[in-house]
Parts: structure tokens; C-alpha cells; sequence
């Protein structure tokens, strides 16, 4: 039985990347293209995040972050102008800014380890990012707040209505906590 568990983990986790062997974080992908964090440290397992974010989606996420700026026409095409003026409108990433300045130190540092596993696989494998793309680069802890920004604030509480909306209201999906993890299961 043992054999067979060794050998379907082989089979399973075909694809292995180890960032030093100090921190012993490492990402593991299945078959399906899943990435599986293994690390020593949250800020590890954050860097090595935006590492597998960047692996899996570099061009969808450094557009997203161009969006999240207000700069799509000015990236891509006018296509995106009324989402530019939607963004600079609303100052998202002046309020993006304003919030990370907020954080404490610790949610700084995990931000900040997400964004250079973006940065540090952009650097390592810049054959992987369109060139439409890296404009956008470097990203931000700045730019991944303003995406928060615009998906929880802009995308999900005012949607259609965005130009009638007159407030901020806090989403409730924003975060999803497994009943082991919580005192209160």
C-alpha cells in the first residue's frame, strides 16, 4: 500500500520548484496545473503565491493590475477608456495607497513577499510575459490593493450601478476561513 500512495504522489506532483534550500519553500504542481505551497514562513508561502500566480496566469495578471491602475487605453487600446475613467474617478489607486499605508507591518511584509514572487518570476522567465505585458512591470503592492480595490468595491458592490453608488460597503466574500482554523466552528 505504501508503494502505491509513493507512487501516485510521483504521478501526481510532476512538476517541483524549490526557491533556496535556507527557507525550503517550495511549489509543487499536479496534474490539473494546481500549484501546492509548501513553506516555512507566511512570507515564503506569499512569495512563492505571486511566484505560481505569475507561472499560471502572467499575462491575465499584469493585465489586471494595468486595469486596476486606470491605464488600460493607455496599455492596450480605447477600449478600455470608460474602465480608466471608472478607476481615476473613484482615485483607486490613491485609496490603494491610503490602505496599504494602513496595514501593519506583518500584512506589509506578506504583501510585499506576493509582490517580488511576481517580480522575481517576471525577471526569470520574461518569455512568459507577453510583450503587450511587461509594461506593467514592475508591480506593486500598491497595484495588488487597487485590484482588491476595484473587484470588491467596483466590481461587486456597485457593478452596473457603479455611477450611482454613493458609498463604499464592504463585501462579505472577501474572505474564507476553513471551520478547522476557527475558533468557532
Amino acid at each position: 500500500m505504501k508503494k502505491i500512495f509513493v507512487v501516485l504522489l510521483l504521478i501526481l506532483f510532476q512538476h517541483e520548484f524549490t526557491f533556496s534550500q535556507s527557507t525550503k519553500t517550495q511549489i509543487l504542481w499536479d496534474n490539473y496545473g494546481v500549484p501546492h505551497i509548501y513553506a516555512k514562513t507566511t512570507a515564503g508561502m506569499y512569495y512563492a503565491f505571486g511566484w505560481a500566480q505569475m507561472h499560471n496566469h502572467a499575462n491575465l495578471l499584469l493585465q489586471l493590475y494595468g486595469l486596476a491602475r486606470g491605464k488600460g487605453a493607455e496599455y492596450w487600446s480605447g477600449q478600455w477608456l470608460s474602465d480608466d475613467e471608472i478607476e481615476q474617478r473613484f482615485d483607486v489607486m490613491g485609496r490603494a495607497a491610503k490602505l496599504y499605508s494602513e496595514q501593519k507591518p506583518e500584512y506589509k511584509a506578506y504583501l510585499d513577499a506576493f509582490v517580488k514572487g511576481i517580480n522575481d518570476y517576471a525577471k526569470a522567465h520574461p518569455e512568459a510575459i507577453g510583450n503587450d505585458y511587461k509594461q506593467v512591470l514592475p508591480v506593486t503592492a500598491q497595484d495588488v490593493m487597487a485590484h482588491m480595490i476595484h473587484v470588491l468595491y467596483i466590481a461587486f458592490v456597485a457593478g452596473d450601478n457603479i455611477y450611482t453608488s454613493k458609498r463604499e460597503v464592504r463585501g462579505s466574500n472577501a474572505l474564507a476561513i476553513a471551520a478547522t482554523r476557527s475558533a468557532s466552528h
